[in-house]
């Protein structure tokens, strides 16, 4: 949610439709964000945790670059306890395959509109944006 503070969307922000986010200076958000949140200060390190919590890194379209999960999304901290590590270090040599990419543009986007139950989402009383 801190994301959502003008002053930080020049060093990373959440995509539009609120199911994944994207880093635009690196080294500033290593130097500034990381510290405060992890016992390290390295990109490489945030990385290693992404893959660890099974995010996915999107490579191609208007999301190129980003990094999505289905259990961190904007609005929904709470959702995010029910993720897990993997119990082993294993580094997925395989390259993503962009036809199984999500199309986020095609789903409704998140926000106050939507309601999870056991983690499944559902929508209610849309409201425009």
């Amino acid at each position: 949610e801190k994301s959502s503070r003008s002053s930080l969307t020049s060093i990373f922000r959440w995509k539009s439709h609120g199911r994944a986010f994207c880093v635009n200076d690196t080294k500033t958000f290593a130097n500034l964000i990381l510290p405060g949140y992890f016992k390290h200060s390295k990109w490489s390190g945030f990385l290693r945790q992404l893959n660890l919590y099974g995010f996915k890194r999107l490579i191609r379209g208007p999301d190129a670059g980003s990094y999505y999960h289905e259990l961190f999304l904007r609005g929904f901290s709470k959702l995010s306890r029910d993720m897990e590590t993997t119990r082993f270090k294993v580094v997925d040599k395989t390259l993503s395959n962009p036809e199984e990419e999500p199309d986020f543009y095609s789903m409704p986007k998140i926000g106050m509109d939507h309601t999870f139950t056991n983690n499944k989402e559902k929508k209610i009383d849309v409201v425009s944006w």
